[in-house]
């Protein structure tokens, strides 16, 4: 989880994708090409409450 929250701060640019905003399909994508883990939408957003993260949070960490 440590990683993954490392990820979700760098952003989606510094984990190899063309974009500078995570979306949860693009962190489902980001955590099954990195972990080899897959998961549902709903899922990433169970995930990411768990890690502290809102949705709102992960957004405006684009802006940082």
């Amino acid at each position: 989880m440590e990683q993954l929250c490392a990820d979700l701060i760098a952003g989606p640019d510094k984990c190899g994708f063309a974009s500078s905003l995570w979306t949860v399909p693009l962190l489902a994508a980001h955590v099954r090409k990195r972990f080899g883990v897959e998961y549902a939408v709903v899922s990433i957003y169970d995930i990411l409450h768990r890690m502290g993260f809102s949705r709102r949070l992960v957004l405006a960490l684009d802006f940082f």
